[in-house]
């Protein structure tokens, strides 16, 4: 059995200031919401449960989206991008015909333009095939990694052209 090899590059980017300051303000409404939630299916209503209970739910969903995004290149080219830790998408760089910077309203990241064939999806959470035709018709790319910068197109631009 042969060991585990490094990957080539290994890319983790957290989502932009902007992106965590509304997610804040929908945290604290799950957390009200959770708190009034939970108040109202007690057999004993009691906000010292039922605030705790809110304010979990709140910090559940900011730190689901704080953990942002990994996109790792393996020793075998293969692109893989992975959110909150779990492998999401892979795809090998020699299908890979360029990459773009994607800026549009909320979506930011760096784009992935190769045919749609050549994606491979890892989990049942995440982009779906529909997402890919969504991101193809409106943006020309099969793939978004979000949260990723300008300098990490060019970076993975290197890498794919590289042999």
């Amino acid at each position: 059995m042969s060991a585990p090899t490094a990957p080539l590059l290994v890319i983790h980017r957290r989502p932009p200031l902007r992106h965590i300051a509304f997610v804040l303000v929908l945290a604290l409404l799950f957390a009200a919401g959770g708190s009034a939630l939970a108040h109202m299916l007690m057999a004993e209503p009691s906000w010292l449960v039922a605030g705790p209970v809110g304010c979990a739910l709140g910090c559940i969903l900011l730190l689901h989206v704080w953990s942002g995004c990994t996109v790792r290149v393996t020793a075998d080219r293969t692109l893989i991008y992975c959110l909150r830790g779990l492998d999401m998408i892979a795809v090998p760089l020699a299908e890979v015909t360029g990459f773009t910077v994607v800026r549009t309203g909320a979506l930011t990241g760096v784009g992935v333009a190769c045919p749609d064939t050549a994606l491979r999806f890892l989990a049942r959470k995440g982009p779906t095939r529909r997402h890919v035709e969504a991101w193809q018709r409106a943006l020309g790319v099969a793939l978004v990694l979000e949260h990723l910068h300008p300098e990490d197109a060019t970076i993975l631009e290197n890498l794919r052209t590289q042999r």
